[in-house]
């Protein structure tokens, strides 16, 4: 077993229009931690959920992760309907690891991700493999990786309820991008 985190809000606001950095605050937000398994902790989400948030009439649900299958398992079982997408930490930590030997190559794919254009990731990697940037077997690790979660590479949308879900382990920590 591993620790999980899971965080329930409603939206963000801008802290400060006049700071030169933009921080947002979350808000209704809730947070759930606990050290059980998956679907223990899939129940507690959902009944913490429906409790504070009604999310069984929520016109709209995003369930960000960092892509592990049993969050998969989460959505089909307890947030049928919601849309599922791989928070960008993640998807950004995958890039350094595979493009750390070519930073020209890495900070156009995470450039791709800063202009919202995820959806262009496999065919940027595909060519990196025939180019020989990348071995043939890390591209097609990557590829699948990203194609898998393809799909759930969407901008937050307005109104929504929004349940970000990690899990840690040791240093590696839990970031909210």
């Amino acid at each position: 077993m591993e620790a999980k985190i899971g965080i329930i809000y409603t939206g963000k606001k801008l802290e400060s229009e006049t700071s030169k950095i933009k921080r947002y605050a979350l808000e209704n937000k809730t947070v759930y931690a606990d050290i059980v398994d998956s679907d223990v902790f899939g129940k507690n989400m959902s009944y913490l959920g429906e409790e504070k948030y009604s999310t069984s009439c929520a016109e709209n649900i995003l369930l960000l992760s960092d892509g592990d299958k049993w969050i998969k398992n989460y959505q089909v079982s307890y947030l049928p309907g919601s849309i599922h997408q791989l928070d960008h930490y993640h998807l950004k930590k995958r890039l350094r690891q595979t493009y750390s030997g070519n930073p020209d190559l890495l900070d156009k794919a995470l450039n791709l991700i800063h202009i919202k254009k995820e959806h262009k990731l496999p065919e940027f990697v595909r060519l990196s493999k025939i180019n020989g940037a990348i071995e043939e077997t890390v591209a097609d690790e990557l590829t699948s990786y990203i194609d898998l979660r393809r799909k759930h590479f969407i901008e937050l949308f307005s109104n929504s309820i929004i349940i970000p879900i990690n899990w840690f382990n040791g240093a590696d920590g839990v970031v909210q991008c």
